[in-house]
This record gives C-alpha cells, structure tokens and sequence, in this order.
C-alpha cells in the first residue's frame, strides 16, 4: 500500500504540474475538490468506515481540511510559479517533519 501511496502522489502532483501550466491555481485546486466530493461516498462504499461521529473528531478534521486546502492552494500558487515541478515537489514533500514537531511539542 505504501509504494501504491507514493505513486499515486508522484502522479497526482505531476499531473497538477500540468495542469497549472495551462490553468490558473484557484481553478485546479477546485477541480480537485469536486474530484474528492466525487470519490468521497465510493470510499465509503467501498471500505465500510466505522460511522460514529464526535463533536471533537468534526472540528479537528475540518481544521484539517482547512489547513490542507490553503497549503494545496499554496503548492499550485508555487507550480504556477514557473520554477522546476520536481524541485517543489521534493521540497515541500519534508511536510511530515512540521507534524513531528507539532506532535512532539502538543502530543507528546
């Protein structure tokens, strides 16, 4: 699953790379929001999640979401940049280290 994970990235962010060549970054990053609308009641569909739902759970996934829609925003802002797609790629792909901090810092 791993390795499925990492293709599906590299392609996606390849294919967003093409995308911003053509389209402004506001318009892509809405298309793939309808894209996740779309997909969204098939993965439910087909993996049959655990539909218990907190008050604490909906706030910390939309504040999530939140944040990944502006730094989604902000990597098709920079694709959009010119500078070379495989260079942003692989520099913004060291966002696990900010979670580590976070988490070292808030969660022990």
């Amino acid at each position: 699953m791993l390795m499925f994970t990492i293709l599906s990235w590299g392609l996606g962010s390849f294919f967003y790379k093409l995308a911003n060549n053509q389209m402004h970054p506001v318009v892509v990053s809405s298309f793939a929001t309808i894209v996740y609308l779309i997909l969204t009641p098939f993965n439910y569909w087909l993996f049959k999640p655990n539909t218990s739902i907190s008050l604490g759970g909906v706030f910390w996934s939309l504040a999530g979401a939140t944040f990944m829609s502006v730094g989604s925003l902000s990597y098709f802002f920079t694709l959009k940049s010119g500078n070379n797609g495989g260079q942003i790629t692989a520099t913004t792909s060291v966002y696990p280290i900010a979670t580590i901090i976070l988490s070292c810092c808030f969660l022990g």
